[in-house]
């Protein structure tokens, strides 16, 4: 949890989870009682481990749970509680009648234990205090019982929202998960449920109403699992230390990089993209102006050259009118006029006058093109139209001398 509570108070502003919790935190050693009108209830910590817990509710009593869980019958409780003295418990006198097994009190003991524990989170009022020492040998028997497994299985019982409500915490709260949060887990045995919660919070829902909204679990289990996950530690809220601890490093853009020529040959990875700005004519007709003011003499760069060979690739067909199916052409550039310039040539020209716009080149192998590449090009075309690009044309790339080599294409694309 990360804030420590008073070692005695009032369940009103609080709640017997939180408080029992927030000592375990704290490793020490000592009882933990609980008291509401007629009922009290005691729970025994060692190094801040759960070992015990006694109950003054003839209800928690273990004879009642037996019964409860049809271990025993009524007459073998009565016969048994009949012949308990001083010193002897009543397990023990079960197990000296043959009515229980040796071996398995100790199973039941422990689950005498988590029924008081549970019991206590759903309280909403009582008090509360804590007495820290060495706990009295004679009358405690220390098993190993899982804490944080006490507190997933308990709060998963509770079902008064009035309780849940304030143990859960606000709604709109952004949590994130601690980084240890796995091995805080590894005494529990996490079900689907669970881990897709933890998923979920990690993939971003964040909040307690987005991980209601975007899960498919109830709405009462996304409380209780949240409530657990946050009094153990798993979720941390924005005001956890642990938050101001890390800092965004400031982020570096990469060095430019050179544009490729399609006329080139060389080897490229799949999907390489490189970036053009280029400042756009003045509808005048005017050459726009370099950095010294004078103006760009045009005609410098080279004719570009006109490519024939493959035919272009084409989308996916598309339903046409009355379902009848039209096929989608993707267009090639050509040397016409006042069209893309030569791929290659980088140009930068400053105009505060000049619009200017923004091309992406994206190399394709061809052994991607080769069959059906028509769900390539569709994931191309929808991955840059998501950046606000649209396509320009596509430039088929020098074949290869080798004839197992299948030729590239380069899809260029263009943002005002």
């Amino acid at each position: 949890m990360g804030n420590p509570v008073p070692h005695d108070g009032n369940l009103l502003d609080t709640s017997p989870c939180e408080v029992l919790a927030a000592i375990c935190e704290e490793g020490v050693t000592g009882v933990l009682t609980f008291q509401s009108p007629g009922v009290e209830k005691s729970v025994f910590l060692q190094s801040g481990k759960i070992v015990f817990a006694a109950s003054r509710d003839p209800d928690d009593r273990l004879g009642e749970l037996l019964l409860t869980r049809s271990v025993i019958t009524r007459e073998q409780m009565d016969l048994a509680s009949s012949k308990i003295v001083p010193g002897k418990r009543l397990g023990t006198v079960l197990v000296e009648l043959g009515f229980l097994q040796a071996a398995e009190l100790p199973h039941w003991v422990r689950e005498q234990v988590k029924e008081i524990v549970f019991s206590l989170f759903s309280w909403g009022e009582g008090e509360y205090r804590f007495v820290p020492g060495p706990l009295p040998s004679g009358e405690v028997i220390t098993l190993k019982i899982s804490t944080a497994e006490i507190f997933m299985t308990g709060l998963r019982r509770v079902q008064k929202w009035s309780v849940l409500r304030k143990g859960a915490g606000e709604t709109q709260i952004p949590y994130r998960l601690a980084s240890d949060f796995r091995h805080l887990l590894k005494d529990v045995h996490l079900g689907n449920e669970e881990e897709s919660l933890l998923l979920l919070v990690e993939s971003g829902s964040n909040t307690m109403e987005e991980a209601a909204r975007n899960s498919t679990l109830t709405t009462l289990l996304v409380y209780q699992l949240f409530f657990a996950f946050r009094v153990l530690g798993i979720l941390l809220p924005p005001d956890h230390p642990s938050f101001q601890q890390k800092k965004e490093t400031p982020h570096k853009s990469p060095p430019p990089r050179r544009v490729p020529d399609p006329a080139e040959e060389r080897p490229a990875a799949p999907g390489e993209t490189v970036r053009l700005t280029l400042a756009v004519e003045s509808p005048g007709g005017h050459p726009p102006a370099n950095r010294g003011g004078k103006p760009v003499q045009k005609g410098k760069a080279p004719e570009p050259r006109r490519l024939s060979s493959p035919a272009p690739p084409r989308r996916p067909a598309e339903p046409g009118p009355e379902g009848r199916t039209a096929d989608a052409e993707i267009p090639v550039l050509q040397d016409s006029p006042g069209a893309l310039p030569a791929v290659g040539k980088q140009a930068s020209l400053d105009s505060a006058a000049l619009p200017a716009r923004e091309y992406q080149v994206v190399r394709l192998e061809g052994e991607k093109l080769d069959g059906n590449g028509g769900p390539q090009i569709e994931k191309l075309l929808d991955t840059w139209s998501r950046k606000g690009y649209s396509l320009a044309g596509v430039v088929p790339g020098r074949p290869s001398s080798s004839p197992q080599t299948a030729v590239p294409s380069y899809f260029i694309f263009v943002r005002e």
